[in-house]
Parts: C-alpha cells; sequence; structure tokens
C-alpha cells in the first residue's frame, strides 16, 4: 500500500467525486472515450459484501498478521478500481448528460462513500478484540494507525445530507440557458427563439433586448437560487464534522491549506492592479498583428494536429525529468492517446462544457475530457490539463495540494506563452496577448469571487437568510467597492454565479487566484531565463510531501501570492513585458 496515496485518497474522493480505472476499450477512435464499465449497482453490492468479509477478517483471531494484511489491501486496491471506473463514469455522464444520469449517479454516490466505509472497517478492526495484529498488519503495509482515524460511520443524518448535496449538483449540470423561458407580450420566449425573431425582421431591437434580459435575468437567478440551497446543505453538513461552516472545514479538512478562509481577504487588494494588466493585454490585443484574427487557424485544428503541437511544445520539458520517473513529458502524450484518455469533444449543447483531468489510480495516469472550447482556446486548454496530467502521471509518489496543482496547469500555459512563437509561428505573439488577457482577467473575477465565497458560507453560517437580492447587494458593496471596482452593468451583481466551481468544489476557486499569480510569476522568470522558469515549474511538478500552499511555492523559489505587495511586483513586471510588445 502506497501510504502517500492513501493519506489523500479520501479527500481526493470528495473533492473530485471519482478518478478512473482499468477497464476495456470500446471502439475508441480519436479521443472519443467510450468505456465498458461494469454496473454501478452490481459493484455497490460487491464492494459492500467485501467491507462486511473485511470486518470479519480483521475480527477473526485465528487469521495471521499477514492473511489480515492481504485482507485489507485486497480491498483497498478495489477502492482504487471504484474510483476509477467513477472517473470513468463521470466522463461518459459528461458526454451524456440525459443518458448517463442515473448511473452517473450512483457512481457519484459510490465514489464518495467507499473510502470511507474502508477506512471505518480497519479502525473498527484497529479498536476491536484482534486490535494488536490488525496494527501489525497495518504497519506490514507501510501504512500507520493514525490515517485510519476520524472517519466514524456515516449517520443517517450525514447520508441525507450527502444525498441532497449530490442532487443539487445533478441540477446544477441540468441548467442551460438555451431552455430558459420567458413570457412576453403574450408569447413565451427563449433567448434562440427571440434573436430568429429579430433576424427575421419581426421583432424590433428594443423587444429582442426586453427579451434577452429578461432570459439572461432568470438564468442567473435560477443559478443563484439553487446556489443558496446548495450553501446552506453545506454548511449542515459542516456543524455535523464539528466546524463553524463549510469554509473552515473545507479549507482544513479538504484542501489542507495551510492559512485559513480569513486571509484571502487581502486578494481584494489587487483587484486594480490585475484590472490594469487586463485592460492593457486586451487593448494590444485589439491590434491588427496581436488580435485574435491571427488565431482563426487554430479553429481547424484535428484531434491528432492539437496533440502534436502539444507534444512538440512539452518535450523541451523532458530533460528536466528526473530519472525516478519511468516516462517523460512526451511519452505521456503518446501514452494517453493510446490508452484514450485524451476525450476531446467539439462544443455540444447536448454535454457538458468543461476541462477536467483525472487522476486514474490504477494505472497511474491520467484521463482528461475536454468540451466547449474553440480556436486557440482550446489549444490552451489542453495544455492546461495535460499540466494536470504530467503530476498525475510522471510523479511516482504523487501527491495533492490543490492551491499546487493548479500552478501544474496554469504554469504550463505560462512557459507556452512565454515562448509561444516557437511552438505555433507568426502568431505566437498573438497567442501570448491574448493567454494573458484572459489568465488575468479571470484571475481578477476569480478573486472577488473567492472572497464573497467565503463571506456568504459565514453569514448563513450566522443565522442570515439568504436571498438573490441580498447576494447581489453584498457582492457590489462589500467586494466590488472594496475591491475598487466601478460597476457598470447591472448584472454584474450576480455573474460571480458563472464560476462553475463554486457549485461543485466549494472552498476551490482561490486556488485558482494564487495559482494564476504563481503562473504569471512563472511567466515573467521564462521572459528572463526560461531555464530557471523550466526549473521552477518541474520542481513543482515532480515535489512530493506537501506541507500547504506557501510552503510548497517557497521551496520552488516562487513566492506567496497571498502577501499583496508579491502579487503586484509580478503584474509590474508582467507589465513591463506586454510594453515590449506594444513597441514591437
Amino acid at each position: 500500500m502506497n501510504s502517500k496515496i492513501l493519506a489523500v485518497l479520501v479527500a481526493a474522493i470528495i473533492v473530485v467525486a471519482g478518478v478512473g480505472a482499468y477497464i476495456v476499450l470500446q471502439d475508441r477512435g480519436s479521443g472519443s472515450g467510450g468505456y465498458d464499465l461494469p454496473s454501478a449497482s452490481e459493484v455497490s453490492e460487491a464492494y459492500a459484501s467485501d467491507i462486511d468479509s473485511l470486518s470479519a477478517t480483521l475480527a477473526d483471531s485465528s487469521l495471521t498478521v499477514e492473511e489480515m494484511a492481504d485482507a485489507i489491501i485486497t480491498v483497498y486496491n478495489e477502492l482504487l478500481y471504484i474510483i476509477d471506473w467513477a472517473s470513468y463514469a463521470t466522463v461518459e455522464y459528461y458526454q451524456d448528460p440525459t443518458g448517463e444520469a442515473e448511473e452517473y449517479a450512483i457512481w457519484n454516490t459510490l465514489g464518495s462513500t467507499a473510502a470511507r466505509q474502508f477506512y471505518t472497517t480497519v479502525e473498527d478492526g484497529l479498536d476491536g478484540a484482534c486490535g494488536e495484529k490488525v496494527t501489525e498488519a497495518v504497519y506490514l503495509l507501510e501504512a500507520t494507525p493514525d490515517m485510519f482515524r476520524g472517519y466514524s460511520d456515516v449517520t443517517a443524518e450525514e447520508t441525507a445530507l450527502l444525498t441532497e448535496e449530490s442532487t443539487l449538483e445533478n441540477t446544477f449540470y441540468q441548467l442551460d440557458f438555451s431552455g430558459v423561458e420567458v413570457t412576453y407580450g403574450g408569447r413565451t420566449w427563449t433567448a434562440e427563439s427571440a434573436a430568429t425573431a429579430y433576424s427575421n425582421g419581426q421583432i424590433s431591437y428594443y423587444t429582442y433586448s426586453v427579451i434577452y434580459y429578461m432570459v439572461y435575468s432568470q438564468f442567473l437567478n435560477e443559478r443563484v437560487e439553487l446556489y443558496i440551497d446548495l450553501v446552506e446543505v453545506r454548511n449542515d453538513l459542516a456543524v455535523l464534522y464539528g466546524y463553524d461552516d463549510y469554509m473552515e472545514y473545507s479549507y482544513e479538512k479538504l484542501y489542507g491549506r495551510d492559512y485559513s478562509p480569513d486571509d484571502i481577504s487581502s486578494l481584494l487588494d489587487i483587484v486594480t492592479k490585475l484590472n490594469e494588466v487586463s485592460d492593457t493585454a486586451e487593448s494590444l490585443a485589439k491590434e491588427s498583428s496581436l488580435s485574435e484574427d491571427n488565431l482563426d487557424w487554430m479553429e481547424g485544428l484535428t484531434y491528432d494536429q492539437k496533440l502534436e503541437y502539444l507534444k512538440a511544445f512539452v518535450s523541451d520539458l523532458d530533460s528536466y525529468v528526473p530519472e525516478s520517473s519511468g516516462m517523460s513529458f512526451s511519452e505521456l502524450v503518446d501514452a494517453m492517446d493510446s490508452a484514450g484518455h485524451f476525450v476531446i469533444e467539439d462544443v455540444n449543447d447536448d454535454q457538458v462544457s468543461a476541462g477536467v483531468t483525472f487522476h486514474l489510480y490504477t494505472e497511474n495516469t491520467a484521463l482528461m475530457y475536454i468540451s466547449g472550447y474553440t480556436g486557440w482556446d482550446a489549444y490552451s486548454s489542453l495544455v492546461h490539463e495535460f499540466g494536470h496530467a504530467s503530476h498525475m502521471s510522471l510523479n511516482e509518489t504523487m501527491t495533492s495540494c490543490y492551491d499546487i496543482d493548479e500552478i501544474h496547469s496554469q504554469g504550463l500555459e505560462m512557459l507556452l506563452y512565454a515562448d509561444a512563437s516557437t511552438y505555433i509561428g507568426s502568431s505566437g505573439d498573438a497567442l501570448t496577448v491574448n493567454g494573458i488577457a484572459d489568465t488575468v482577467s479571470n484571475t481578477a473575477s476569480l478573486a472577488m469571487t473567492a472572497v464573497f465565497e467565503n463571506m456568504v458560507y459565514k453569514m448563513e453560517a450566522s443565522g442570515t437568510e439568504l436571498t438573490v437580492e441580498l447576494l447581489n447587494e453584498t457582492y457590489v458593496n462589500d467586494v466590488m467597492a472594496a475591491a475598487g471596482v466601478t460597476q457598470t452593468s447591472i448584472f454584474e451583481g450576480l455573474e460571480w454565479c458563472l464560476w462553475n466551481n463554486i457549485y461543485t468544489g466549494p472552498g476551490y476557486i482561490v486556488s485558482y487566484v494564487t495559482s494564476g499569480l504563481n503562473a504569471l510569476e512563472i511567466f515573467t522568470i521564462a521572459c528572463e531565463d526560461v531555464d530557471a522558469a523550466r526549473t521552477a515549474y518541474t520542481t513543482l511538478v515532480f515535489q512530493t510531501g506537501y506541507d500547504g500552499y506557501v510552503a510548497a511555492v517557497e521551496a520552488a523559489g516562487l513566492s506567496n501570492m497571498l502577501t499583496s505587495s508579491n502579487a503586484i511586483s509580478v503584474l509590474n513586471k508582467v507589465l513591463e513585458i506586454l510594453d515590449g510588445y506594444s513597441s514591437s
């Protein structure tokens, strides 16, 4: 048993709700997925039976320490397969949300509870009549008894709350802007039907604008109302776990952060500087030589061509791979391609739009799903997700720190942007400028959303009744104003709800902010010394035994971005670099 995997397993399951496995591929095709999974119901029944068998084994005094160890490792390996299968099931659900909803719901529940069943069963054995033998068996597996402590049996109340949370998350995935209907002028409209009527001259631009406003407003309201329900359920879970609110619980228990929710308020101090960098980059992107038009050719890239560009770029990192790794960056591209682990879809309204990478524990590799991205953004998303895949697959003792995981992805993007012309030719500068503009703009919005998310959970925990109107006012008056941002749209007080992570990964979004800033730091280093930047980046990819965000970045020679002066220093360097593009 790999004790380092064991130590992070529960957090990985709770946050990701599944990961991937050792299964048969069916008529894969280029990046199409298509996996022959076992029945979730049958696996659930078999696992429950094996858990009962493990419990009996650990209570049988006639068995040897070795036999008990074998029983533990057998169920542990089965658990890894379940997590992996749940990942494949998630990808199939993303590809066909309607057809796979029922099967996915079973996998999602199983993936969220299987680890706890395993841990509590071993814990019961440690505390039982054969506790001494079970303890020896645990040490024989290079684990420690403490690794199995603190995971009490799931109560009926917890099960009900987890089920409600899962149901709300599934409802979130079904929310669709194109399906929102409103009534105006005695007729039912969608955004699409209004656009068609306007283009055909059947309604005026004013009428079209009113209808679109109504549709968009209702869409935002539906998302916020669902978010309020999720906050209430998750805070109830946090209280059950002994915490004041879910942010406190997630920061400590799920993410293992070496800072508290209160420490992120400093992020509002850098939003003005982020917006200055964003405005500068966006202004440059309007120049003819740097505009997105120069990247239109990327719209036509095939699956194979995308992987060719990816491989050409990451091969320059191969020499930084330690000897202990059994594979290089470029070899990983080939391996994932051969295994069908790049699931890259065209834009499809019937599929979940997402870029996500799952760790396949049984194969020590990764499964990637990308859908909803076009053109250069699709290629950048592939580079981003491959950063995750690299850490999962090339680092044999991979451990997870979510704040660092996002540097693996965004940092790889920044290495590309720092020398884009080398990898994509004459349009490289356009990719750099547009990529920086996109990253910095998102980081500014995410910084405000991360602080706001913390506020909302604390408000609800204090007994405040959450409403759409209250959250709108709080975001505008307590977040935007504190960040020095002037409201220019009536929708801005609600548009934080467009960030999907606040629904599916509460507390996670701050990881994008700190890592985005560290990725920009890697960009500034690469523009001066590409070897130093690659060294810092790969240090993080192959780093193990994380003690938290601050310790990890400092060990790689990077800065703690929760200190405003560090972040502003990096952003000023980015401005200097962008100034060079404007004069070229």
